[in-house]
């Protein structure tokens, strides 16, 4: 296994928090393929922007790691750090080091997926939102490559608006900003036919980050024409991650492992196809 810690700021001069990439990725040996290029998953926590929640972090990485998968974990600036435009210079700055070490982290550059927890979801979406247009090139240089494959989204933050502003993600987010980062980070109002095809999941009963937030994007991706694969479960918790006891401590609900039925497996077929 590749492992590495990858302090973001000494890549990109132009980033002035302590952004950090965590690199998990198999190795390649003679007996199978010294060759093989496998897909990749930028991670992207939840902590509604004021912390990256760590069951969202390495645990995730650990398990697609187990599926023979790239995984890169983002520790992105939260508040009060997160004025924009960060955190998301440090996403693109994150992705455009995947593609400059595809050939050293074993990784097919057309196979590369942003996984989102709740605000990292949000995160995750923004990068969707934003990737053809000139914001990464004139945040990051000319040379920047935001290209990524798909998005993988977990009980997501979508929607910034006026009914938004008592809540953790918005005020660390937007709160302090002009009104006008309302309308840029709300990212179901800027779905075209070209946002990345998506894949969704969360309780429909989340009683944190509503499920209407997902429900937002899922709205504005079918009437785009963007594929969109939604798994919505019930009886679970926000933030129920991979949903075992790698997450959890002794006394989780068993529930939780079968109402999730596995996101992860879906996850991986959605990457493969």
């Amino acid at each position: 296994m590749i492992y590495e810690k990858i302090e973001l700021a000494k890549e990109y001069p132009s980033l002035k928090h302590k952004a950090q990439l965590t690199v998990f990725c198999p190795d390649n040996f003679n007996e199978i393929s010294i060759n093989r290029k496998r897909e990749a998953i930028l991670i992207c926590p939840g902590g509604a922007y004021q912390m990256v929640s760590q069951r969202e972090s390495e645990p995730v990485a650990l398990r697609f790691l187990g599926f023979d998968t790239c995984a890169f974990l983002l520790t992105y600036s939260i508040f009060p750090d997160t004025e924009y435009p960060y955190p998301m210079i440090e996403a693109f700055a994150a992705l455009d080091f995947i593609h400059k070490h595809a050939e050293q982290y074993h990784v097919d550059e057309s196979k590369i997926f942003l996984l989102g927890f709740s605000a990292g979801g949000h995160l995750a979406s923004t990068i969707g939102a934003y990737k053809d247009s000139p914001l990464p090139k004139q945040l990051l240089g000319e040379e920047t490559n935001s290209d990524f494959a798909g998005l993988l989204l977990g009980y997501p933050v979508i929607v910034m608006n006026k009914e938004c502003e008592g809540t953790r993600t918005y005020i660390n987010l937007v709160g302090r900003g002009p009104k006008k980062l309302e309308e840029f980070y709300s990212i179901e109002k800027h779905v075209t036919p070209s946002f990345p095809r998506t894949f969704i999941f969360g309780d429909k009963n989340d009683d944190a980050v509503p499920h209407q937030n997902a429900q937002a994007l899922i709205d504005a991706l079918k009437e785009n024409g963007v594929e969109c694969d939604e798994h919505t479960y019930e009886g679970t918790v926000h933030g129920f991650s991979l949903g075992d006891r790698s997450v959890y401590n002794d006394a989780f609900d068993l529930k939780t492992v079968e109402n999730t039925k596995n996101w992860y497996i879906d996850a991986l077929k959605f990457m493969r196809k």
